[in-house]
């Protein structure tokens, strides 16, 4: 038996809208397409004819394509990778392309541990510390029955800056050069540090590492808030924190200059103005020196020196409050006293006089005549 073909007639209609005519032949009929054709359309055909299609072919009767559909298209990715990865953070990229379906994915070159849906182009990935610092390179590809398309990706793997706990406040002395640092407990390098809110003159140097150094000079006593941003490619934080400004301390005393005795106890009072509470302390001293009271504006260093043995005893005496501090470094001069060893010698009468007079004790001795004739 033949089988049967479907003919397709195109027919403008009302307001030249399209009219399509489906002529199905009874099995073993030859059918006059002329005929039926008039006696669906009125016995009238449109200029240029009626086009008859052939369903069996899928081609028009010119030989050209059917209007069926489009030729089949290779994928062509169509989104852009994120280019930081974090770590200890999923990283992900939802991965888009057009072209002819099914279209698969795939990756090359990928670190361990990312992974791509083949069937969706969703990009996983979890980093992990020893990647920080790097930059990984990834190629994803997508292809279907006609071609492929790649995308090579560039993503930068770090840290955020962070800080493990708030800062302390800070204390500094008025009219005084005052610093201190801020660190991160984490963070990529490099990081910029700047200055959010800050009094006039206050400066924030990084170095683009995880430290920062503060530096001012405050003006007048009082407390300022202050606000500070670290940031990277990753991310940023902010820390904010009061700088009491105060009275530093000063000492205002001065030592004794005169050399003392061997086996003679030494005394200097010390005194210091500055905010409360003063706090003293000897950084160094001879062996045996204190110092009585530890606290307060004024403070005895004592010290008994040893029998017949002269020093030079170098000593700094530090003064802290909770805005500074002050240092006096002086030398305490042990000396032995001088002690004439030659003999007295009578004159004779009428004649020259000369005595040579020896001593010992700690140098220089310096000599001088009583009385004389």
């Amino acid at each position: 038996m033949k089988p049967r073909e479907t003919k397709i007639f195109r027919k403008g209609g009302v307001h030249g809208a399209l009219l399509l005519f489906l002529l199905l032949p009874a099995v073993g009929c030859k059918p006059d397409l002329t005929r039926d054709l008039s006696a669906i359309t009125g016995g009238e055909t449109e200029s240029g004819g009626s086009e008859a299609l052939s369903a069996a072919s899928g081609r028009s009767p010119s030989g050209g394509e059917t209007s069926t559909g489009s030729a089949p298209q290779a994928p062509e990715i169509v989104s852009t990778p994120p280019d930081v990865a974090i770590i200890g953070e999923t990283f992900t990229y939802e991965a888009e392309a057009r072209g002819t379906e099914p279209i698969v994915w795939r990756l090359e070159e990928a670190p361990p541990g990312m992974s791509v849906g083949s069937t969706t182009g969703r990009v996983t990935w979890l980093p992990d510390d020893v990647f920080e610092g790097d930059t990984v390179h990834p190629v994803l590809i997508a292809e279907n029955d006609v071609g492929n398309d790649s995308q090579r990706m560039a993503i930068a793997v770090g840290k955020p800056p962070a800080f493990d706990a708030q800062p302390e406040d800070v204390a500094l002395a008025v009219g005084r050069p005052g610093s201190f640092q801020l660190c991160l407990s984490q963070g990529t390098p490099p990081i910029t540090w700047e200055t959010i809110v800050a009094p006039e003159g206050m400066t924030v140097t990084g170095d683009e590492g995880r430290c920062a150094l503060v530096e001012w000079t405050p003006p007048q006593v009082g407390t300022n808030t202050v606000s500070f941003r670290a940031s990277n490619r990753f991310g940023s934080t902010r820390v904010d924190l009061d700088v009491r400004v105060g009275e530093g301390p000063a000492i205002t005393s001065t030592p004794p200059e005169d050399a003392i005795p061997a086996g003679a106890r030494f005394l200097y009072v010390a005194t210091a103005t500055g905010d409360p509470e003063l706090t003293w302390r000897l950084e160094r001293a001879p062996e045996g020196m204190t110092l009585s009271p530890e606290t307060g504006a004024t403070t005895t260093l004592s010290w008994k020196t040893v029998e017949g043995v002269e020093q030079l005893a170098e000593t700094d005496l530090i003064v802290e409050n909770a805005f500074g501090s002050d240092r006096q470094t002086f030398t305490v001069d042990v000396a032995i006293p001088p002690r004439i060893t030659s003999v007295d010698r009578v004159p004779a009468c009428l004649a020259p006089f000369s005595y040579q007079a020896t001593a010992t004790g700690s140098t220089p001795i310096r000599w001088s005549l009583e009385d004389p004739p």
